[in-house]
């Protein structure tokens, strides 16, 4: 008899939504984990760079400043010699609804940083990240 076709794998996460508890070992590794996964992502997609973050305290509040905490997702960067993350904000297909979401889903304070939150291609934040 015929064997049947493999069941369809799902659809791999594209990144490891941020999780607790906010330690550097635990943000080193979640942010090592996105890399590897977002790098199988398209580089077309669209997602929120929200900022810079060196202190553990800096994640931890930028998860009460938004509306979807779900959609954090940490990247590794070295920052003037220190292991610091690139904070980002869910992947979207286009730039309009990354637009959108940064516009209703960023609190205040997030928005009105001196380097304010930017839109980018995933492709861009990739080569921002170490």
């Amino acid at each position: 008899s015929p064997t049947p076709p493999p069941s369809p794998s799902p659809e791999p996460a594209a990144f490891a939504p941020l999780t607790p508890p906010f330690s550097p070992a635990s943000l080193t590794e979640q942010a090592q984990n996105n890399r590897t996964l977002l790098r199988k992502q398209p580089r077309n997609r669209w997602t929120v760079q929200v900022e810079l973050a060196c202190e553990v305290s800096t994640v931890a509040k930028a998860v009460e400043e938004v509306t979807q905490p779900e959609w954090l997702f940490v990247l590794p960067k070295r920052f003037r010699g220190r292991s610091c993350y690139i904070l980002a904000y869910g992947l979207f297909p286009t730039r309009e609804e990354a637009q959108t979401e940064m516009a209703s889903g960023l609190a205040a304070e997030l928005l009105h940083q001196p380097s304010p939150p930017q839109v980018v291609t995933l492709r861009t934040l990739l080569r921002r990240a170490d």
